[in-house]
């Protein structure tokens, strides 16, 4: 309507223009047993310990050995799907609901996480969820340090590599809906001890939040803010990519700022110069840009800087914010973007994938969100066939927009960009 758009591309073969998922030689799926490492739900699990051990005390509570605090857990609601407020004091959120749906899962634990000062999570905490139909539950009490925590899922499920399930109990999971991603990867394509690397298995993404910044939370777009609404015959499109428009030196910004919102912010009176009325911006959710270099292949010297393959359809890139200040610095530079773009008549559209992720197939799967916590509903299958996954996209995978769960995971997204981003 004239008014900002989104621009939402279903390439199916795509993957020939980024050359961000074309693969070596296949190889054949590792053996998998027929079942799941199962977990006991009757206790707190131990995370390696280097994060810290978590010990249940007599009223149901659980504390920690590091002196942290305690949080302790009720039912909570199914909705709204991922992390939401619950209360506050003191203008503290102090309770925090959770949701995540999934339906072919037999149980689900919420694991908590501190991210420290040094970036690495520690003090996991864990906390079985409810089940309301399809969806799993828990609500957090007395939350400590919520503008510093991370969170994921362990899902447990029946059936093993001869099914369409491709659960790991083993592996903490990205929430779909997490606003925020935390990986503790303060610098683009520089590998951080902080994100847990794993060769083959990859990096650990945990999903975040900040209720409490009211600069985010309550972002001032300005008195008399409205989005440009110039004609499509006065329409100058500039497609560009955040990192690659002033990742250089050339660009003249300081080198925290270079390749982030806050560098494209600060060329705002070159593209006016240049009679641009609408930036295109290639890719912005997060992604792992060192996907490639999970494992040997011909493309590990590669680094991903296009950005089409997500893991979250709801998070701005957290390494596109300036000097390395995280995933909530991320979200509020790109509004702060956004905001002086519309000022100065400049439309924004986002460049969007959302036919498939960086999960993979069953060749050198990434395990990070979807596929752990209900592949046979995120993605599209072939049960007759050895791998199961369908590749449609040329990216390894193929998400199954056809379900409802996933049609409202992609219009929640949609609607989530455009009201609290103004794209």
């Amino acid at each position: 309507e004239g008014a900002g758009c989104l621009c939402v591309e279903a390439r199916m073969m795509h993957g020939a223009r980024v050359g961000s998922r074309l693969r070596g030689p296949a190889r054949g799926p590792a053996k998998r047993s027929g079942r799941p490492r199962g977990f006991d739900t009757s206790r707190a699990h131990l995370m390696p310990r280097h994060l810290g051990r978590t010990r249940a005390v007599s009223d149901g509570r659980l504390s920690t050995d590091s002196g942290e605090g305690t949080a302790w857990a009720s039912e909570g609601e199914p909705r709204p799907l991922g992390p939401s407020p619950a209360g506050r004091s003191g203008g503290v959120t102090t309770a925090v609901n959770f949701a995540v749906v999934s339906e072919n899962a037999r149980a689900m634990r919420l694991c908590l996480a501190v991210a420290t000062s040094s970036g690495r999570p520690e003090v996991i905490q864990e906390f079985p969820m409810h089940r309301t139909r399809n969806t799993f539950h828990v609500r957090l009490h007395d939350v400590p340090h919520p503008s510093r925590l991370v969170y994921g899922v362990r899902v447990e499920g029946s059936g093993g590599w001869e099914t369409t399930h491709r659960w790991d109990s083993d592996r903490i999971l990205l929430d779909p809906y997490a606003p925020l991603v935390y990986l503790g990867r303060k610098e683009f394509g520089v590998r951080d001890e902080a994100e847990g690397f794993e060769p083959e298995t990859g990096s650990s993404f945990w999903g975040t939040f900040d209720f409490d910044d009211a600069a985010l939370t309550d972002f001032d777009w300005g008195e008399g803010y409205r989005k440009p609404g110039t004609e499509w015959k006065d329409t100058v499109i500039y497609e560009m990519s955040v990192r690659l428009f002033t990742s250089d030196e050339s660009s003249g910004l300081p080198a925290g700022s270079r390749g982030t919102f806050e560098g494209v912010r600060r060329k705002i009176p070159h593209l006016k110069d240049l009679g641009v009325t609408c930036v295109e911006l290639l890719p912005i959710f997060e992604y792992d840009e060192l996907e490639f270099q999970r494992s040997p292949n011909p493309r590990d010297h590669m680094v991903n800087v296009w950005g089409y393959s997500h893991i979250n359809f709801f998070a701005p890139m957290s390494r596109f914010g300036s000097g390395g200040g995280g995933p909530a610095k991320a979200a509020l530079e790109f509004k702060e973007l956004v905001k002086d773009l519309h000022a100065n008549g400049i439309e924004v559209v986002l460049d969007v994938v959302y036919n498939h992720t960086a999960e993979g197939g069953d060749t050198n799967p990434y395990l990070l969100s979807f596929r752990g916590i209900d592949c046979s509903t995120y993605y599209m299958q072939d049960p007759e066939s050895y791998e199961r996954i369908l590749n449609y996209s040329g990216c390894g995978n193929t998400v199954n927009a056809n379900n409802p769960v996933v049609s409202d995971l992609i219009l929640d997204s949609l609607r989530h960009w455009v009201e609290e981003y103004h794209v």
